[in-house]
């Protein structure tokens, strides 16, 4: 179909607006009667899915089916970037989180060591191998509960039996 503006008061004179509006129909039946590539265009628009990367002899149509083969590779891309971006977000606020965990326990070692170095019941028996023993502690509720006795410990054994109770868990 094709439309024209016309002034509704003046019909006979021409309303020259410069607008041509076609209405096309993916459902008309005068294939005949319009040009072999409009039929090929309103076959694509018409098509499902599946049939719309089918074959339709047409130049337009195949320039058609490469933008939107591009438009979709670039918004898979897109998604898995934006997918990519949320996971590495999460690594980072994890990394951030363990690194804090971390931090807090090397300052509880810390802490460990300078309480059984100033406790003279066993600061005497205190070896290289002991505070290694303890550096190399990372169970949260082991290093809670040496801070809790290593300024009062009565011997090295307690500190010891604590640290191999967690290591044979």
């Amino acid at each position: 179909y094709s439309i024209k503006s016309v002034i509704m008061e003046e019909k006979d004179r021409p309303y020259k607006d410069g607008v041509h509006t076609i209405l096309l129909s993916t459902k008309g039946r005068n294939k005949d009667e319009v040009p072999p590539e409009l039929v090929s265009f309103l076959e694509f628009v018409e098509a499902d899915l599946s049939k719309s990367m089918e074959d339709f002899h047409d130049p337009l149509v195949k320039q058609l089916q490469t933008s939107i083969q591009r438009i979709k590779a670039n918004r898979e891309m897109g998604e898995r970037f934006m997918t990519l971006e949320e996971l590495i977000k999460e690594e980072r606020k994890e990394a951030k989180k363990e690194g804090k965990i971390e931090g807090r326990n090397e300052a509880k070692s810390e802490a460990i060591l300078i309480l059984l170095e100033n406790n003279s019941a066993v600061a005497s028996e205190l070896s290289m191998n002991l505070k290694s023993d303890i550096s190399s502690v990372t169970d949260e509720a082991c290093l809670n509960e040496l801070l809790l006795i290593a300024g009062a410990a009565k011997s090295i054994k307690e500190i010891q039996s604590i640290i191999n109770s967690y290591i044979n868990q």
